[in-house]
């Protein structure tokens, strides 16, 4: 998978983990975690407006054509 490459940024890493584990034919789990948000004040995020949603389906349709699979040597 070699997934200590300059090319993942964002969300890239995460993505990619979850496709190509699958498509490599590895066993895959969730797990349930706790996500407290603040009571007062805003919600912290890294995801900003329509653009920052959209640049998050990006990421996904790239890794999903192969965009940062290792080259095959």
């Amino acid at each position: 998978m070699n997934p200590f490459r300059e090319v993942f940024s964002d969300y890239a890493l995460l993505f990619y983990l979850t496709i190509r584990a699958g498509q490599l034919g590895d066993r895959t789990a969730e797990f349930p975690v706790s996500w407290r948000y603040p009571a007062k004040g805003k919600t912290p995020t890294k995801i900003f407006g329509l653009s920052g949603r959209f640049a998050m389906i990006r990421e996904l349709l790239d890794l999903v054509r192969g965009a940062c699979n290792p080259p095959r040597g």
